[in-house]
């Protein structure tokens, strides 16, 4: 449903305060600087007060993925999210089909 939804997403406006958590923009930010520069910042090019220091970019790989999308503007990061979303549904729905079960006997808890 989430996927037939995204398909029609781009017709859609976004609905207000959808990206209103700043960490969205600061995602995306970080990885325009990845994509600029190809490689990984290791001091912070952003703060005021830390300018300079020490910095370890741990959620590289999404600031890249999230600056792609945002390539599209905000739509294309929402169509991700969306995306995203229908395919961890498809693959719960899928899960207990594929016969991937826990079965009692296999947990490792006493």
């Amino acid at each position: 449903m989430a996927f037939c939804y995204s398909l029609g997403s781009p017709f859609w406006p976004l609905p207000k305060g959808l990206f209103k958590e700043s960490d969205t923009y600061w995602l995306i930010e970080v990885g325009r600087t990845i994509l600029h520069h190809f490689a990984l910042p290791t001091t912070d090019p952003y703060s005021f007060a830390s300018l300079g220091t020490p910095w370890i970019v741990y959620q590289w790989l999404t600031e890249v993925v999230l600056a792609l999308a945002n390539t599209f503007a905000l739509k294309g990061v929402a169509i991700l999210g969306e995306v995203t979303l229908g395919l961890l549904l498809c693959l719960i729905s899928l899960w207990p089909r594929m016969g991937l079960f826990f079965e009692e006997e296999n947990l490792c808890v006493n």
